[in-house]
């Protein structure tokens, strides 16, 4: 089951939610969540040619926290459904300020004991991996990956980068390798719940998931969150599970050729012969780079590079929320993803509840009713005052990075169970600016809350050529304060590398670094079949839900030079340029930009980089010079 897009919030609050002064809820009304979901497409045998996952459904993209808070029983004590005092009475600070005074924007919270949902986390070296042919088998870490398992248990004799060990290990990247483990189940806590999913935040990249040797799913995206039901597979003890890889090198070429009988095929074949690497990268949604680049060596990364859990709960889980500012109104929009799996005989009732801080001085809430048998997602919409004496946030050298924290629930009216998630945003106000400046030619500078800024930046490329190796914070640490020391203030994600863990983004947030976001497609052309699509437009959809929230993602960007590839002939495309022209608008307008806006409207989005901004729009979105 592939989930659809949820409709996207409106422009202007609800009216049962607001008036004009006060703050107001009326906890009579109920809404009835319906969620959206489409069918699955049937099973197809493991070869990859761009088929749609099957079993389970794909779920939006985040890192799961859960706090003490989440997990103890705590005692609320809160006025019920009570009016919130007049904006202009209210003072609130950031989250950084000394004066912990905050806006608490909540109504209607009873004094009941609650509790999140179970997690029970998968992680830690307590995994295997084997080839295919069962001569290697060595024990493995997650998150982590094929090389520095391998390298840890000593079958990679020599550093990988020493020397010319990028060829001798060449061997690794054409294996199939299997990762497994066992764990454990209580029957009496993990059974009882209505729903139990295994979630992976990140698979590299084609492969087949089993649970107690049956299958649940297949990936095709390592820049997809997936989740599978699976509660009808566990038992009570032990239980085990597998993650099948296919080789990125089989995968690829299988992509190639499948894509090739369609009728044409999607250069460039393989990166420059100098590079020692491998070929057809662009038929994968993985890290471009990672089939060798000009500035690293070829090491086509396998494993589970990011956390794996299983979550069981009763209601829904508050899975990413998205953030809109209204200048003029002064109110916060919050788009709120529910995960949802109720699979009971009746309804789930309960309440979507907002709250910037901790001090109950103004707030919001509004209910909600899960029918019974629905699985899917649902958009809730919840919409908040702000006092205008808020302290914006500034890109370093122009004023402070103020953040606040900003924490949504679910609370479950029938069940015992609230879900949260708690982000830290920013005010500000930013903007593109495109003016005339001559007959040929647009500025292309951005402002902050109404300040001109001029950008000194650098590229962002993985902080390491091994995906499970280039997330770490220590790094990310010592190399943006580096950037900011050195009296930068914007850096770009360069698109042949990964979408950055939510660590970076903090830390820039903090920092006062802005970014500028690329999709991740770089140096190509790419496939435009219906499947390809359909992954490009997941992946999108779950990225920007996951770092929409960031005061310093500022910009994003659909590719990293494509446009300018296909208009200069790259990859002697020219002889068919309208069908290449076709596939580039269907890829980075149609879906990359169509996903983005629908997940965050107010956002600023270029097709390319480099691109002419509204210039080349006029021109259908590849100039006749993209690098004017």
């Amino acid at each position: 089951m592939l989930l659809q897009a949820p409709p996207s919030y409106p422009s202007t609050p609800p009216s049962d939610i607001t008036e004009s002064k006060k703050f107001v809820t009326d906890c009579s009304k109920q809404e009835t969540v319906k969620p959206h979901v489409e069918p699955s497409s049937g099973r197809a045998p493991f070869q990859f040619v761009w088929a749609e996952p099957d079993h389970g459904a794909l779920k939006p993209n985040a890192q799961r926290h859960v706090s003490p808070e989440c997990t103890t029983s705590t005692r609320w004590v809160v006025p019920v459904c009570a009016v919130g005092a007049e904006r202009r009475n209210v003072l609130l600070r950031p989250a950084t300020s000394s004066a912990m005074w905050f806006l608490l924007l909540h109504l209607g919270l009873t004094a009941t004991l609650t509790r999140a949902e179970l997690l029970l986390s998968l992680n830690g070296p307590y995994w295997t991996v084997a080839g295919s042919n069962g001569t290697v088998s060595v024990p493995a870490t997650v998150p982590g990956g094929i090389y520095t398992d391998l390298r840890a248990a000593g079958v990679l004799d020599g550093d990988p980068f020493y020397r010319f060990n990028d060829l001798l290990y060449r061997w690794v990247a054409r294996d199939n390798w299997t990762y497994a483990r066992t764990f454990a189940i209580n029957a009496d806590t993990f059974l009882t719940k209505r729903q139990v999913t295994l979630v992976f935040h990140g698979l590299d990249t084609v492969a087949e998931v089993f649970v107690n040797d049956v299958s649940v799913g297949v990936t095709n995206n390592m820049f997809t969150r997936y989740a599978f039901p699976v509660k009808r597979l566990l038992r009570a003890g032990d239980n085990s599970v597998e993650v099948r890889f296919l080789s990125p090198i089989t995968a690829a070429e299988q992509a190639y050729r499948a894509q090739s009988a369609a009728g044409y095929t999607v250069p460039p074949r393989c990166v420059p012969v100098e590079y020692n690497g491998e070929c057809h990268v662009n038929h994968l949604r993985k890290m471009q780079a990672s089939f060798g680049w000009d500035w690293g060596p070829a090491f086509p990364s396998v494993g589970i590079w990011k956390s794996v859990e299983i979550i069981a709960y009763d209601a829904v889980v508050v899975r990413d929320v998205t953030v809109r500012y209204d200048w003029g109104n002064s109110t916060l929009t919050l788009g709120v993803h529910l995960e949802l799996g109720n699979g009971s005989s009746g309804a789930i009732k309960g309440k979507l509840e907002a709250v910037l801080g901790s001090n109950p001085q103004v707030g919001v809430s509004r209910q909600v009713i899960v029918e019974s048998g629905r699985e899917g997602e649902y958009l809730g919409v919840l919409v908040l005052p702000v006092p205008a004496n808020i302290e914006l946030w500034w890109p370093i050298g122009l004023g402070e990075q103020y953040l606040y924290n900003l924490t949504v629930r679910f609370v479950g009216a029938d069940v015992d169970e609230r879900s949260v998630k708690k982000i830290r945003y920013g005010f500000r106000k930013v903007s593109l600016i495109q003016d005339k400046l001559t007959p040929k030619g647009l500025t292309f500078y951005i402002k902050v809350n109404g300040v001109a800024m001029f950008a000194k930046g650098s590229n962002w490329i993985p902080a390491h050529i091994l995906p499970e190796l280039s997330v770490d914070k220590k790094t990310y640490k010592t190399l943006l304060t580096a950037a900011r020391d050195a009296n930068m203030n914007m850096l770009r994600v360069w698109g042949g590398g990964v979408y950055e863990d939510d660590s970076f983004y903090q830390l820039c947030d903090e920092l006062g670094l802005i970014i500028w976001q690329d999709a991740m497609f770089a140096c190509s052309m790419y496939p435009a079949s219906e499947g390809f699509l359909a992954s490009v437009e997941r992946e999108v959809r779950q990225q920007v839900r996951r770092l929409q929230h960031h005061a310093s993602v500022v910009v994003w960007a659909g590719n990293n030079e494509n446009e300018a590839a296909l208009r200069q002939n790259w990859y002697e495309t020219a002889a068919n340029f309208s069908l290449y022209r076709r596939d580039y608008v269907s890829l980075y307008v149609d879906t990359v930009r169509a996903a983005f806006t629908k997940e965050d409207p107010s956002g600023m989005f270029v097709t390319s980089s480099p691109s002419n901004g509204d210039e080349t729009e006029k021109e259908g979105f590849v100039a006749s010079n993209p690098q004017s």
